[in-house]
């Protein structure tokens, strides 16, 4: 059994004096995931866990979780006692690589380092496609190698967003850790709620994750003017469109998923999205969902339970950062639930993109979305 112990701060300091109070005859971490506010400075986060030799997994956020609370600007940490040989930490940066090269690299890695793994990874980068990210994974795995995870935050500022671990932090890199499936157990679900309404759209320019047009007219004039917004300042697209009116993006096979504006260029119109809206393909706008959705997301989880993964030793929660907006204070009854199925500890981030499991299984990106890891020894 994994041992798992949370820790929680607003000042980095106290960092090693919690360390110590964790440390007990029976559990030495060995890893730690560290979900933290951009206003930290992440080596003074990092430097206390490398002398424990803790590998350190750490993620820049726009809101922080620890087993049923919502935090802000604070740092929240769990502790793992996972033997080392059941796992790798691995951080490659992109440099002049595209996110879908840099993600074949992990792959590579990955099926390298273990017969058989599972993979957690988190991205760094604004402008990130998330999509992309998913795609090379699974260009080198087949589909054969489950994945979760999502992209880092920095408290909606939409400037830079990080991920590090003990030695070093990037802007532009994948962090991820491999587990060998063998030995760890790690399955997830995703789920929304955000409704599709009115007819289908065609996206008729685009290029990966930039939307030129929709229907002919330039996107961000066809947002504002559907949903009467008005004027939409440039850096305002994420919480004014993003949170509230995702895009559905309807996939061939029957499923769809959600895509959120994060920055406009009004001289052009177009609109940055976290995630790949392809050339061509047919979208429906979304309402922002009701507080029904929280009832429905904790059935859903508890179906996951009965049906997939009855025991847990630590929970992971990727929770898009629009869903702690249009929720408030009643997202912390949405984590509680989560929380409350397994009755163990819990931690999580919300964060600019969700890598999850769709319900037929395939893994794939979202946004707007609640995404669950459970993580069990075998």
């Amino acid at each position: 059994m994994i041992t798992a112990k949370n820790i929680h701060t607003t000042t980095p300091e106290n960092i090693t004096a919690l360390i110590d109070e964790c440390i007990s005859e029976g559990f030495s971490p060995t890893l730690a995931l560290v979900f933290t506010s951009v206003i930290y400075d992440l080596d003074v986060i990092s430097k206390p866990l490398e002398a424990k030799n803790i590998q350190t997994v750490g993620v820049t956020t726009s809101g922080e979780i620890q087993d049923s609370e919502v935090h802000e600007d604070s740092i929240s940490i769990m502790l793992l006692d996972i033997d080392p040989t059941h796992f790798k930490v691995t951080l490659l940066e992109r440099n002049e690589e595209s996110a879908f090269i840099n993600s074949q690299n992990l792959a590579k890695q990955a099926l390298a380092t273990f017969e058989k793994p599972v993979l957690l990874l988190f991205s760094s980068g604004v402008r990130i496609d998330g999509q992309e990210v998913v795609e090379g994974i699974k260009s080198i795995t087949e589909n054969k190698v489950d994945f979760y995870g999502g992209l880092a935050g920095d408290n909606l500022q939409m400037q830079n967003t990080y991920v590090f671990t003990n030695e070093k932090k990037s802007d532009n890199a994948i962090l991820g850790i491999i587990f060998n499936e063998g030995k760890i157990s790690v399955k997830g679900v995703s789920t929304s709620g955000w409704e599709a309404v009115g007819t289908e759209k065609r996206i008729t320019k685009s290029e990966g994750n930039v939307v030129y047009s929709i229907d002919n007219e330039p996107a961000l004039q066809v947002f504002s003017k559907y949903f009467g917004l008005g004027d939409i300042q440039e850096n305002d697209v994420a919480a004014v469109i993003g949170v509230r009116f995702p895009l559905q993006l309807m996939r061939a096979d029957g499923t769809s998923v959600l895509r959120a504006p994060l920055v406009g260029n009004k001289e052009d119109g177009s609109l940055v999205f976290a995630g790949t809206v392809p050339e061509g393909s047919m979208v429906k706008f979304s309402t922002e969902p009701d507080f029904e959705v929280i009832e429905k997301t904790i059935e859903q989880v508890a179906d996951f339970k009965e049906t997939q993964m009855q025991d847990a030793d630590a929970l992971l929660v990727v929770s898009c950062a629009a869903r702690k907006l249009s929720f408030g204070p009643m997202v912390e009854d949405e984590i509680q639930g989560v929380q409350n199925t397994w009755n163990a500890p819990l931690i999580g981030f919300f964060a600019y993109g969700e890598i999850g499991s769709l319900k037929n299984g395939t893994c794939d990106f979202h946004n707007e979305t609640i995404s669950l890891i459970v993580i069990k020894e075998k």
